[in-house]
C-alpha cells in the first residue's frame, strides 16, 4: 500500500487556492506528470465530473481517466484515477491558515501484480514528486 501525504501553506486565501487547483487547465502547470487534462463531462466541476488524462509518469507516456468522487467548495476535492493498472485515489484538502491556506495532497494506491514489488520505490518517488508539485503550486500562487 502506498499512502503519501504532503502539506504546504500558501499565502493566498482558500477560495483562490481552491479555484486554481480545481481548474483542469492549471493542473499541468503544477503537476508536470499530467501533460493534458480534458474534462469529459458537462457542467461545472463537482462530484461526478470526469476527465481524460495524458500522463507521463516515471515509466513513459500513457492515458487515463479520472472522476471527482467528493467535492466540497473551498474544503475538499477527492479524485479517483485509473491509469492502466494503477488506480490512485487523490485527496486535496484546503484549510484556512491565518491569511493563507494550508493545502494537503494525499495519494493512496494499492499496486497489484508486478508493480507490488516496486511499492517501496514508488512510495519514495511519489513523496518526492508531491513535495515538488506543492512547491511549484505555492510558487505559482504566491508570485
Amino acid at each position: 500500500m502506498i499512502d503519501v501525504e504532503v502539506t504546504t501553506t500558501i499565502e493566498r486565501p482558500v477560495g483562490q487556492v481552491f479555484a486554481f487547483v480545481q481548474d483542469e487547465n492549471n493542473i499541468p502547470k503544477w503537476d508536470p506528470d499530467l501533460l493534458k487534462v480534458a474534462k469529459t463531462s458537462q457542467g461545472p466541476i463537482g462530484k461526478g465530473s470526469t476527465f481524460h488524462l495524458d500522463i507521463k509518469p516515471f515509466m513513459g507516456e500513457t492515458q487515463g481517466s479520472g472522476e471527482v468522487v467528493a467535492y466540497e467548495p473551498d474544503r475538499r476535492i477527492e479524485l479517483q484515477f485509473v491509469m492502466g493498472k494503477l488506480k490512485p485515489h487523490v485527496f486535496h484538502l484546503f484549510e484556512p491558515a491565518g491569511s493563507g491556506t494550508r493545502f494537503t495532497r494525499r495519494v493512496v494506491m494499492q499496486p497489484s501484480g508486478f508493480m507490488r514489488l516496486m511499492t517501496p520505490l514508488m512510495r519514495s518517488m511519489m513523496r518526492k514528486k508531491n513535495v515538488q508539485y506543492l512547491a511549484t503550486l505555492k510558487r505559482l500562487l504566491e508570485a
